[in-house]
């Protein structure tokens, strides 16, 4: 780029002037420092406003302002960039001393991970040990400070006996809730060198808008893992939130705003909802198209030039609701009007075996309130409508087995003879391996160890479609593509001496050839972007989930249709009796917890409209627990499975891959907890959930950099702004925002 490029960027950047020809991007506000709360005057910021003031709207001097308690702060961009709806985690791992705050505030001032607008104070320090790496809290007046857009907040943090942190929001009052005290140490430490945060919902309750988050330092030490915050209208649950912007889109200015809904084919023009029915014959439809004015469209944002999928979803002149999910974008045409395009799943998808003609209909075939497995039509696999998300070399999976821990096995160390049962739950909670009576063959591949139908493994991963690789003799082979968007469990058991049977979500592919199930590397695929035009600003890019349909049969190997799998072993809160974790090379989340101490409990705080609970039944031995939102009993909802009138039976058979949860709650946040024990000696058994969440970032398999480590982030994750040019020449939101130099 040219001098006079670069000059001509900058003055557009700087005044929205066209100056020259320059990359679609969205224009930041800038946030400046109320320090204490007072203006830049050193005024108190009501009485300079002439009324209370709300952060990040504009004062009487013309500025937004945000809420700090750190002296020598800077202005810093206004994060109410392109689009907001519910949860986006932000890990800690990093410190970055800020020496001019320091010095003007008088004690540390660090940023978290290069972050302009996280930042802790003190003596902080990091960990990277046993329990993962995290930063650390230990005396009184230090604190982490976060300013962002958000109604709520969930933080994660190592909890233990007498540990717990206050917090203050834009400046008030500091509570006395005890946030993360528990009685009993956490089961997910246990020496496995992978972070055990328990991630714990702070029920703020605030407007949407700008705040500032200080998480104080009370008792003991605080090791705290990330922050998730939460955005959404609660007076309408189901719309997005496009705050009102600046952007560059096809060479011009234009100020953007709205509010439409996260999915574009769940209403009519008229906000009727296009409903779906029990039935093979599909009544979620409508008449007229996909865009358009009146009863008979559906969204009239949506750009059908720029779309991909929607033609399998048309039958007879009648347009049918995409049932399966994809991937949608909000961009800015040339007009200045939003638009919107997507990339939709077919109804039926394409895979090796366990195919049956006919079945990429969307009416007449199949029952879409009951079919949670994937419908699957042809053996030609067809990636058309997919991009690689991530590949995986099997020993990824894995960290040295926790450091040479015996109890926690895992594909880095496994060897070529022996029966070897591992499990390794990567840091996202979800995408994992396990695998019972497992070798690897020549170093370069693993599967079953002998022809028996218990030699086998699971994959659980969140996409539309997997291929795997083979080195040792040059074998490349597509096994699934054009899957329901959410998170699905693959099954390879080894048969004879050279065949293994392959199984999707509990449906059979059959025999996968004579390469004995072995595998060296696995192949994530998910909907591609559209085609948007090249000259167009994007607001939003994410994954819409399949529309949940309840599992219908117990087996590990099963899961309900559009959830986020977490395993057992992350994310969940422990309190009030003793619990165990352990390895579980039988179960897909590689893991299982057990306790029957009378008064235990697990709590997991997630954004969406249900849960479902994922457990080992006993019909002599199994608990009966209080399921709730964090103790107080649901508001509507259906529950299902072996859970009712806010209870968990897990008495009602005995066997393997259980289930009980909630659906078709209000869109929100919740906390899902079981307990307290109170029937001992019975027991809880639980190997972890399915979030009902509407929608996932599209870049779930893009990692976090931290000083060791490249590490998927996890959480709900429903919409993030990261990848979201801001700049005239590219640069993305994390680019201008981070600085870990």
């Amino acid at each position: 780029m040219t001098r006079a490029r670069d000059i001509a960027s900058g003055i557009d950047y700087i005044t929205g002037i066209d100056a020259g020809e320059v990359l679609p991007h969205i224009i930041p506000g800038v946030l400046y420092p109320a320090v204490e709360g007072n203006d830049l005057d050193g005024t108190d910021i009501d009485t300079s406003h002439g009324s209370t003031y709300t952060y990040g709207t504009t004062h009487a001097d013309g500025r937004m302002y945000y809420y700090t308690d750190i002296k020598g702060s800077k202005p810093i961009k206004d994060p109410r960039i392109g689009a907001h709806f519910g949860s986006q985690r932000h890990k800690f791992k990093s410190l970055q001393l800020l020496e001019q705050e320091t010095a003007t505030h008088g004690s540390k001032v660090y940023s978290v991970d290069g972050r302009e607008w996280i930042r802790a104070v003190g003596d902080v320090t990091t960990e990277n040990g046993a329990n993962g790496s995290n930063i650390r809290i230990d005396a009184a007046g230090e604190y982490v400070e976060i300013i962002g857009y958000f109604i709520d907040a969930n933080v994660s943090m190592h909890t233990s006996s007498g540990r717990y942190f206050e917090i203050q929001v834009d400046g008030g009052s500091e509570t006395t809730s005890n946030f993360g005290t528990a009685t009993v140490s956490t089961p997910l430490a246990d020496d496995r060198y992978v972070d055990d945060g328990s991630v714990i919902n702070l029920g703020l309750s605030e407007s949407l808008g700008i705040h500032t988050l200080r998480i104080n330092h009370d008792t003991s030490s605080h090791s705290l893992f990330c922050v998730e915050l939460i955005a959404q209208d609660t007076s309408n649950r189901s719309n997005i939130q496009i705050p009102s912007q600046n952007v560059v889109s096809y060479g011009k200015k234009f100020t953007v705003s709205g509010t439409p809904h996260y999915n574009p084919f769940a209403q009519s023009q008229t906000g009727a909802d296009v409903t779906i029915n029990s039935s093979t014959t599909n009544t979620a439809k409508l008449t007229g198209g996909w865009s358009g004015t009146g009863a008979t469209y559906y969204s009239s944002e949506l750009d059908t030039a720029t779309s991909l999928g929607l033609s399998a979803w048309v039958s007879g002149g009648e347009y049918f609701r995409p049932v399966n999910g994809g991937r949608v974008i909000w961009w800015v045409n040339s007009s200045g009007a939003l638009k919107c395009s997507v990339n939709m799943m077919p109804p039926a998808g394409t895979a090796i075996g366990g195919v049956t003609g006919g079945h990429n209909v969307p009416t007449g075939t199949h029952n879409w309130a009951t079919k949670y497995q994937p419908a699957l039509h042809s053996t030609t696999i067809d990636h058309s409508q997919e991009e690689l998300a991530k590949t995986f070399w099997y020993r990824e999976f894995g960290n040295g087995s926790a450091n040479g821990n015996a109890n926690y096995k895992d594909a880095s160390t496994l060897v070529g003879d022996g029966d070897n049962d591992i499990a390794y739950v990567m840091d996202d909670g979800l995408t994992s391996i396990s695998g019972d009576n497992v070798r690897t063959d020549s170093n370069t591949e693993m599967g079953g160890h002998n022809g028996e139908s218990t030699d086998l493994f699971y994959m659980t991963f969140i996409g539309t479609g997997l291929s795997h690789s083979i080195i040792s003799n040059g074998t490349n082979q597509d096994t699934l593509a054009n899957l329901p968007y959410g998170t699905h469990i693959l099954k390879v058991a080894r048969t004879n001496s050279n065949t293994a049977t392959t199984t999707i979500d509990g449906v059979s592919l059959g025999d996968v050839g004579d390469n004995y199930g072995y595998f060296t590397e696995m192949h994530i695929h998910q909907p591609k972007k559209p085609p948007i035009p090249e000259d167009a600003v994007v607001l939003a890019d994410y994954m819409l989930m399949a529309d949940f349909v309840i599992q219908g049969a117990a087996g590990v190997e099963k899961l309900s249709k559009g959830t986020r799998i977490l395993s057992i072993s992350r994310d969940v809160f422990f309190d009030g009796g003793s619990a165990n974790l352990s390895l579980s090379s039988m179960y897909p989340e590689g893991f299982y917890t057990y306790g029957n101490t009378n008064g235990y409990l697990q709590k997991l705080p997630f954004f969406g409209s249900g849960v479902v609970n994922r457990y080992e039944a006993n019909t002599s031995s199994g608990s009966t627990l209080d399921f709730t939102n964090d103790g107080t009993n649901f508001s509507g909802g259906t529950f299902f499975g072996s859970a009712s009138s806010n209870e968990l039976d897990q008495s009602t058979a005995t066997g393997n891959g259980y289930f009980g949860g909630i659906h078709s709650l209000d869109i929100g946040t919740y906390t899902s907890k079981l307990g307290p024990v109170d029937d001992n000696p019975k027991y809880f058994r639980g190997n972890g959930y399915e979030v009902i969440t509407p929608i996932h970032t599209s870049f779930h398999y893009q990692t976090f950099e931290t000083p060791y480590l490249h590490e998927l982030v996890g959480g709900d994750r429903n919409m993030e702004q990261h990848n979201l040019v801001v700049t005239p020449d590219g640069k993305t939101w994390d680019e201008v925002t981070r600085d870990t130099s």
